[in-house]
């Protein structure tokens, strides 16, 4: 993060961008963590998450994925990836904050570095066209709604996660 970025008083707190293969292992054990305690069902491995970032254009790891350390325990992380949505450049922000940290402004920090990351890629890759931020999440993630809502992003479509359980009829 820059000096810009008001990032939150937690002591150990260090902010320091993707480095390399290892990192994938603890991403995937903190989305997991997260995921588990907020009931969503998405559990990635590190190979998920490798094959996902390395296979997209949109996104480069070291440029456009944050990690949130305290005392070299990863805590929180943040990315931008770039897709194509109706046709427009959209940028994809995500983040996750482990929730025994919530509530002390990281995330809204870390979504300030998203969308400070995605204003650095416009320019870097001079598009023109217009430009649009989004932002996924549950419905159960009430605080990871209110920061989103907090920085000017509103609901503008409902999913349903819908599963049939055996394939075997």
């Amino acid at each position: 993060m820059n000096a810009t970025t008001p990032t939150p008083a937690i002591p150990g707190l260090v902010m320091r961008p993707f480095r390399d293969a290892d990192d994938y292992t603890r991403l995937a054990e903190l989305i997991s963590a997260t995921h588990r305690h907020d009931g969503i069902p998405l559990l990635p491995t590190a190979e998920n998450l490798r094959v996902e970032m390395e296979g997209s254009a949109g996104v480069n790891p070291a440029r456009d994925v944050v990690l949130a350390e305290v005392d070299g325990a990863l805590v929180a992380s943040a990315g931008v990836e770039r897709v194509m949505r109706d046709g427009m450049p959209t940028f994809d922000v995500w983040g996750n904050v482990l929730p025994a940290i919530r509530r002390r402004g990281l995330g809204a920090s870390l979504l300030a570095w998203n969308l400070r990351r995605a204003t650095e890629r416009r320019a870097e890759e001079d598009l023109a066209a217009p430009i649009a931020a989004q932002a996924h999440a549950e419905d159960d993630e009430i605080g990871h709604r209110h920061i989103l809502t907090d920085a000017g992003f509103e609901s503008v479509r409902h999913f349903f996660l819908m599963r049939r359980e055996a394939l075997d009829n």
